[in-house]
């Protein structure tokens, strides 16, 4: 439980350092949370109970958790929790409880060598009969003194994603203020500037403004000598108007 809740505490602080979304992105949300509050209760109840009842009870609990991950599987760290709950039901539903490697429990610490461990109703210590045992808690952690299954791991993975993606920050959305005075920015910059010297607006040359000059280019003719034009006196003034 320890270690489940400073990966949560863990999780919110990386989503609170994150770089903020925008503003107009969608805030993911829970649904069905009462599903939650369902799966402590069972599980609360398979710690008070003994034997099957206690079994019966955390096979609740888990069933409950999975729903809440199944109606909120738009969540990616809550759909590793998901897959982790579904190993730990495995484990239970195949060997009537959940097994416990008294091993493990050595190592972290939680019993002394040879002496027997003191587990609630829903577990017992692992026996050659049980199936899938390494779906158990096999794995010790001595410094909380406690013995996880893979399915457990993974839970707590889960749950520091899950922590991390539903508590990232949104930009604050600008005041009307801030939104006229960004319009008038922009404004500015895409008028045209009134600086410098316009264009010639007249082409410099008969093919200056075509597509293609080597084919379109007009023939030079010199008005003042060609023997067609020499006689037209307004075509010899107009060239040398210009």
């Amino acid at each position: 439980m320890l270690i489940l809740i400073a990966a949560v505490a863990l999780g919110g602080i990386l989503g609170l350092c994150r770089r903020p979304a925008g503003a107009r992105t969608a805030r993911p949300t829970m649904h069905h949370i009462w599903l939650l509050g369902v799966g402590a209760i069972c599980d609360a109840l398979a710690l008070l109970l003994t034997s099957n009842l206690a079994t019966l009870a955390l096979a609740a609990s888990l069933t409950a958790f999975i729903a809440a991950a199944v109606a909120n599987q738009h969540l990616t760290g809550v759909v590793i929790v998901g897959l982790g709950l579904l190993l730990n039901l495995t484990a239970l539903v195949l060997n009537n409880g959940v097994p416990v490697r008294q091993s493990g429990l050595e190592q972290a610490g939680k019993t002394p060598g040879g002496q027997p461990a003191d587990l609630d109703g829903a577990h017992h210590l692992e026996s050659p009969s049980d199936r899938f045992g390494i779906l158990g808690a096999i794995v010790p952690v001595r410094p909380t003194h406690d013995v996880f299954s893979f399915g457990d791991l993974i839970v707590i993975l889960g749950s520091l994603e899950a922590t991390r993606e539903l508590s990232r920050r949104r930009r604050r959305r600008w005041s009307p203020t801030e939104r006229d005075t960004y319009r008038d920015r922009i404004a500015m910059i895409r008028r045209v500037q009134d600086w410098g010297m316009a264009p010639n607006p007249f082409p410099l040359s008969g093919s200056q403004y075509s597509a293609k000059p080597d084919a379109t280019a007009p023939l030079v003719i010199d008005l003042t000598n060609d023997r067609d034009t020499s006689d037209r006196l307004h075509l010899v003034a107009a060239h040398h108007s210009r």
